[in-house]
C-alpha cells in the first residue's frame, strides 16, 4: 500500500511517480529528507548535503556540487556531481538527471557482485595447494611406511604398531581422550607461535601489494614447515605414555620416516614445489626460533600428558 515516488519532470512540469518508471534521462527534482530515486548526475545544487553510509559507511552526510571536484578519483563514490540510489538527502535541493537505474545503479552492483561466486585471492590458492601437497604426502608416506616395515620384518600384512611401544603401550581409549585435549591447544599453538614470529621479522606492513603478498606468502611457509614438523613430533609424543626420546625410543622405520617427513618440509620452500604453492625462503633468524618452538611444543606435550596420567584422566 505504499509505493516510493520520486518528483520528476513530466511535460515542463513536476510531478510525483513511482520510482520504477524512471528511466535514464528523467529529470528529477531533490530537497531535504528525500530518498535518491536513482543514480543521478548533479545539474544544479543549493547546499546539497546527501547522507551516503548505507554505501560508504562515514557516518557524517558530504556535500554534492554541480561540477565535479574530485576528478582524479577511481571510486565511484567519492564523486561529488553523482548522487547514488540507496542514499539520501539531509539538507538542501538539487535538480539532477538520472544515469543509471535499479541493477545498472552503483547499489545494483553492489548487490549483484554479492550474490557471485567470490574471485580465489592468492591466500586460498595457496591453502587449496597446500591441502592437495598434504593430500599427496599422506599418499607417499602409508605405503612407504608399509614397505619400510616389509622390508625390516619380513611380514607385509603388519604394520609397525606393535614395535613403536612394547612397553606400557596407550589403550585406545586413553590415547583418543589425549588427542582430544592436546589437538586443540597443539593447533592454537602452531597459530601463535609463527604471529609471533612475524611480529619479530616485522612482516605487518601492508600498505603497497608487494610488501602485502610478501607477508602472506612469508607467514604461508614459516606456518607449514613449523605445523608440518610440529605434528610429526607429535606423534612421537602420544605413542607412549612414558618420555619419548628419552625412556622410549621409536622404531627406526618411525623414526626414519618421521625425519624424511621433515627433511622434505624444509626443503619444500626451496623448490619449484615451493613456487607453484606460493612459499618463500625463510630469514635466517626463523631457523633458531623454529627451535625453540619445537623444544617449547615437546616439552608442553609431554607436561599436559604428565598432568592428565596424574588426574587419571587418560
Amino acid at each position: 500500500m505504499i509505493s516510493v515516488t520520486a518528483t520528476a519532470m513530466r511535460d515542463g512540469s513536476p510531478r510525483e511517480i513511482p520510482v520504477s518508471q524512471l528511466v535514464r534521462g528523467d529529470v528529477v527534482t531533490l530537497a531535504a529528507g528525500d530518498m535518491i530515486p536513482a543514480d543521478v548526475r548533479i545539474l544544479n545544487a543549493k547546499d546539497l548535503f546527501v547522507t551516503q553510509g548505507s554505501l560508504t559507511g562515514e557516518s557524517f552526510p558530504v556535500e554534492k556540487f554541480e561540477i565535479e571536484h574530485n576528478l582524479t578519483t577511481k571510486v565511484a563514490v567519492e564523486l561529488s556531481s553523482i548522487a547514488f540510489l540507496g542514499t539520501s538527502v539531509e539538507s538542501g535541493s538539487a535538480l539532477g538527471i538520472v544515469v543509471a537505474t535499479g541493477k545498472d545503479t552503483y547499489l545494483g552492483g553492489m548487490a549483484q557482485s554479492i550474490s557471485e561466486q567470490p574471485a580465489q585471492t592468492a591466500f586460498d590458492k595457496g591453502i587449496a595447494n597446500f591441502t592437495w601437497l598434504m593430500l599427496r604426502f599422506v599418499v607417499v608416506m602409508v605405503p612407504l611406511v608399509f614397505v619400510i616395515n616389509g622390508l625390516t620384518k619380513g611380514n607385509w600384512g603388519e604394520v609397525d604398531a606393535e614395535q613403536i611401544e612394547k612397553p606400557q603401550p596407550w589403550d585406545i581409549k586413553q590415547l583418543t581422550r589425549f588427542i582430544v585435549f592436546i589437538g586443540p591447544c597443539s593447533s592454537i599453538f602452531d597459530y601463535t607461535t609463527f604471529l609471533i614470529m612475524l611480529y619479530i621479522f616485522g612482516c605487518w606492513d601492508l600498505t603497497t601489494p608487494a610488501l602485502a603478498t610478501h607477508s602472506q606468502s612469508l607467514f604461508q611457509t614459516g606456518w607449514f614447515v613449523e605445523s608440518l614438523i610440529t605434528q610429526t613430533l607429535i606423534i612421537h609424543v602420544i605413542r607412549t605414555n612414558r618420555i619419548p626420546f628419552l625412556q622410549s625410543w621409536a622404531s627406526w622405520p618411525l623414526l626414519l620416516t618421521s625425519f624424511l617427513i621433515m627433511l622434505i618440509g624444509i626443503a619444500i620452500p626451496f623448490t619449484l614445489v615451493g613456487d607453484y604453492l606460493g612459499f618463500t625462503v625463510l630469514p635466517k633468524l626463523y631457523w633458531p626460533l623454529l627451535g625453540l618452538s619445537l623444544l617449547c611444543y615437546v616439552v608442553l606435550t609431554q607436561a599436559v600428558k604428565t598432568w592428565l596420567l596424574h588426574r587419571k584422566w587418560i
